[in-house]
């Protein structure tokens, strides 16, 4: 398999207050995941959760995984930004499960997809002259 794409993972800050005690909205963080492998499911494809529910999902990405990533790993509701390395899809993504494989691999899967705009890629992503 070819990791070919790329994979940014959104995480929430923790909610807070300012000196006056209004809440103040959690900030949100995009770190760079790296390489992955996205695939976009045409046909209606099952995944049975822990819970024993089958769920149908629409994308799926694979990407290598090493202990440096395992605090950025997506979690269920949190969002995942891919870009497709001949940059036909640039979209966010919202993460409904994943699973690793041997501590070597992860394998990430959803049902909902944004696409971006050109402006809301760059509000998003930190530039690193990495294209």
């Amino acid at each position: 398999m070819r990791y070919e794409d790329r994979m940014w993972v959104c995480k929430q800050g923790e909610p807070g207050a300012d000196e006056d005690g209004y809440p103040i909205e959690p900030q949100v963080t995009v770190a760079d995941f790296g390489r992955c492998f996205l695939s976009f499911n045409k046909a209606a494809a099952n995944v049975q959760l822990a819970d024993g529910h089958d769920y149908q999902y629409s994308f799926y990405i694979i990407a290598p995984l090493k202990k440096a990533l395992y605090p950025l790993i997506p979690r269920e509701g949190e969002q995942v930004i891919v870009r497709k390395a001949d940059d036909t899809v640039f979209c966010r993504l919202t993460v409904a499960g994943f699973v690793t494989y041997k501590k070597r691999f992860l394998k990430v899967w959803g049902n909902q997809k944004e696409y971006l705009t050109e402006q809301e890629v760059a509000q998003l992503l930190p530039s690193d002259g990495e294209g």
